[in-house]
C-alpha cells in the first residue's frame, strides 16, 4: 500500500489538468483544484481553498461539495450561477427565480449550509443515505432538484472523483473523511508548501 508520502509525492508530480483519481488517504488540495480545473476547463471563478475552508466550517463532505458543483454550474462557468455567483443554485427554482449571492464563496457556503442544516449531510454515511433515498429533505421529503436523475448523475460523479461506488442498494460503510491523514492539516494557507507539510507530518510522528 502507497505511503502518505508517497501519495504526496505522486499528486505533487501528477497532471492537474487530468481527474484526480481518489488515493488512499483522501483528496488533497492538489486533487481538488485538480477536479475545479477539469470540469469548468480552468474557468471557475473558487478554488480549493474555498472548498476546503467551506468544508471545514460546516462538516459538509467536501465531495459532495464539489459533485454538485459540477452538476449545478460546473463550478460557477455554466448557467445562472455565472451572474448570480450561486455555485449550487441555492434558492433558484425552474419558474426562473434567481438568488443572488455577494460573493462565490458566500454562494458555496449557503449550499454547505443548506446540506447541513436541511439535508444533514455532514458525513460521508449521510450522503450515500441521501443518494439511495433520492436526495430528499428528510423533514419534508422534498428532493433538491427536480431532475429525476438528480442522484444518480450525483453517485457517477462521486465515483468518478473517489474510485468508490455511491450508487444506491451498494452502500459501503468503510469510509469517513473524518478518517483521512489530511484531514488534520489546514490547507487554507496558500503558501503551504510540500516541505512545509512533510516537516509537519514528521513532527506529528515524532
Amino acid at each position: 500500500m502507497a505511503t502518505l508520502f508517497d501519495i504526496i509525492k505522486q499528486n505533487k508530480e501528477g497532471n492537474l489538468s487530468s481527474i484526480p483519481v481518489y488515493k488512499d488517504g483522501g483528496l488533497t488540495k492538489e486533487n481538488i483544484q485538480g477536479i475545479i480545473n477539469k470540469y469548468s476547463k480552468g474557468k471557475s471563478p473558487l478554488t480549493a481553498e474555498n472548498y476546503i475552508k467551506v468544508s471545514n466550517e460546516t462538516g459538509v463532505p467536501i465531495e459532495l461539495l464539489l459533485v454538485q458543483g459540477i452538476q449545478e454550474s460546473n463550478f460557477g462557468t455554466a448557467g445562472r450561477a455565472v451572474r448570480t455567483k450561486n455555485v449550487g443554485n441555492v434558492g433558484n427554482t425552474d419558474d426562473g427565480y434567481a438568488r443572488n449571492m455577494n460573493s462565490w464563496e458566500d454562494g458555496l457556503r449557503a449550499q454547505a449550509n443548506l446540506l447541513r442544516k436541511e439535508y444533514g449531510a455532514t458525513s460521508m454515511s449521510a450522503v450515500r443515505n441521501l443518494i439511495s433515498n433520492g436526495f430528499v429533505r428528510p423533514k419534508d421529503k422534498a428532493r433538491y432538484a427536480s431532475d429525476p436523475q438528480y442522484e444518480k448523475r450525483l453517485s457517477g460523479l462521486l465515483k468518478t472523483i473517489t474510485g468508490q461506488d455511491f450508487s444506491a442498494y451498494k452502500v459501503s460503510s468503510d469510509y469517513e473523511p473524518s478518517q483521512s491523514p489530511y484531514s488534520k492539516y489546514d490547507f487554507s494557507n496558500q503558501k503551504l508548501d510540500y516541505s512545509q507539510m512533510n516537516a509537519q507530518m514528521e513532527s506529528n510522528q515524532a
